[in-house]
């Protein structure tokens, strides 16, 4: 089966993009704000110690102790200093960090955006190589298969596992040849047996169930009575109607 090359892939129309944009902004790393040296001294101000040190430095004051309050104010002061030139580098430091590492991270956000956009369009086109032949080769594996598994119940992926190919590329492979899914298949492989064990043995509904693997019966009458239209009763039961009526024309 020849199949037509795909189309290139078209990319982002202009209201696309805009949509885009307004939903998840611009294509770029978010920049917090930086800290400013006010900002920064009310954040030491508000750490635990240095307010213990000015309540200390209050009760001395006020029992006239202003020595030992002046010495514990320097103290203080010196260590306040020291926190605000710690934390102003710090805050240097990390924003040339920001600048080096935003060129590299954006490059490589827009590469993956790439891969993802590559790897969509791989999934849409059929693999490459995959002849007339070799098709024809996987979807009779595939009936094989179907045939010796199709009452455990396998499902696409166990097929295709089986098969040594996708899911995706299986079910490729048998729409382009049937029309139908591999699920279908299996679906229509299923039905066609309880047919026949309707129309052909005397075995009760409820035999036929767990003699093509139902673990519960009234799953398989609800499963047969969506794909035919007739419960497995009415349908036993219409087969028999049929012989009857043709005797009876003679």
């Amino acid at each position: 089966m020849n199949e037509n090359p795909p189309a290139a892939w078209p990319g982002l129309t202009p209201e696309q993009a805009a949509q885009g944009l307004a939903a998840d902004g611009p294509n770029e790393l978010p920049q917090p704000a930086p800290r400013t040296l006010g900002r920064i001294a009310l954040e030491a101000l508000r750490e635990p110690m240095l307010q213990l040190l000015l309540a200390s430095v209050a009760i001395y004051a006020a029992l006239g102790d202003r020595h030992e309050a002046a010495m514990l104010l320097t103290f203080v002061a010196v260590s306040f200093a020291i926190t605000l030139w710690q934390e102003r580098r710090t805050e240097r430091v990390l924003e040339t960090l920001r600048e080096l590492t935003s060129p590299r991270a954006l490059v490589l956000r827009g590469l993956c955006a790439t891969l993802l956009g590559l790897t969509a369009r791989s999934a849409e086109q059929p693999p490459p190589g995959v002849s007339d032949k070799k098709q024809s080769q996987v979807l009779q594996n595939f009936e094989q298969l179907l045939e010796a598994h199709y009452l455990e119940h396998w499902s696409v992926a166990d097929y295709a596992r089986a098969l040594a190919i996708t899911p995706t590329h299986l079910s490729r492979i048998v729409r382009g040849v049937t029309g139908e899914p591999a699920s279908s298949l299996i679906d229509a492989r299923l039905l066609r047996e309880a047919r026949r064990n309707l129309a052909y043995t005397n075995l009760r509904v409820t035999s036929i169930a767990y003699r093509l693997g139902y673990a519960d019966p009234a799953h398989f009458s609800r499963v047969f009575t969506k794909a035919t239209g007739l419960s497995p009763r009415d349908f036993r039961k219409q087969l028999s109607t049929v012989p009857a009526a043709a005797a009876a024309a003679h």
